[in-house]
């Protein structure tokens, strides 16, 4: 490996650890794969713990969950948000954005209508309560079994939201005591990285993702156990949802007739 093309991969992995994506319109991008300065920038993430995603308009750089010699990501999200006191916090607000990828990951018509109408905050709260509905219904199954088996603290999620206040006049204002402040404090977080839009207006926030937020569900998040099993489970909700409105519809069809 020359001198050179050392040097090329420096400056392609410090601008990405300064700026987290390279544009398929930025000239690094294609000095990124040629094959000695693409083999020098996946060593230098492989040695401090970061991780380049490739796609076909832009390269991205993320942070291993551990063994990083950066912030990891609770470190992170706690430094920027001081009203995540512990990490029970902290995995409350992933459950919350597993909740929302998986509910824009459903098919291309619900990206494409993610991207033009957006979430608001409200139907997010919605969404997470859904899931907490169906994980009280697994505790008085069999909860420690499952809990094991997902690796999800479960019966600790769902204290925790039901006890957070679900007050809307607080969503303006990040706290840990309330839903929609939990909700704002995970996609400020998201904001941040440059992977959502937060749209705050008349007091109803609503949320956009970006590109670059559908690439990491697309390369990256996707192949995580834990979001499988939130996607599965509000997968599974929305058929039985379904299948119940097709029941009702039956029900008032066969009355009318009668």
């Amino acid at each position: 490996m020359d001198y050179e093309a050392v040097k090329r991969a420096s400056g392609i992995y410090f601008n990405l650890l300064q700026k987290r994506v390279v544009e398929k319109s930025d000239e690094l991008y294609s000095l990124y794969f040629q094959a000695e300065v693409r083999e020098a920038v996946k060593l230098l993430a492989s040695e401090s713990g970061t991780q380049v995603i490739e796609t076909s308009a832009r390269i991205h750089l993320v942070t291993r969950a551990s063994g990083s010699v950066f912030a990891t990501h609770f470190t992170h999200l706690k430094s920027r948000h001081k009203e995540v006191e512990n990490k029970k916090y902290f995995y409350c607000i992933s459950i919350i954005l597993m909740v929302y990828l998986a509910e824009i990951d459903r098919n291309q018509a619900a990206k494409i209508r993610s991207f033009r109408e957006g979430h608001t905050f409200f139907a997010i709260e919605r969404l997470v309560s859904v899931l907490v509905d169906r994980w009280t219904d697994i505790l008085k199954a069999d909860g420690a079994a499952v809990e094991r088996r997902s690796g999800i603290a479960i019966r600790e999620m769902v204290e925790l939201w039901r006890n957070a206040d679900p007050d809307p006049s607080a969503s303006s204002r990040p706290n840990r005591r309330t839903r929609l402040g939990l909700i704002r404090s995970g996609f400020k977080l998201l904001e941040e990285e440059g992977l959502v839009h937060i749209l705050d207006r008349d007091e109803l926030p609503k949320v956009f993702p970006r590109q670059e937020l559908v690439d990491r569900l697309e390369y990256l998040y996707g192949d995580s156990d834990r979001y499988a099993e939130v996607k599965a489970l509000m997968e599974h909700d929305k058929a039985e949802g379904r299948e119940g409105e097709e029941q009702c519809h039956g029900s008032t069809v066969s009355a009318s007739q009668a």
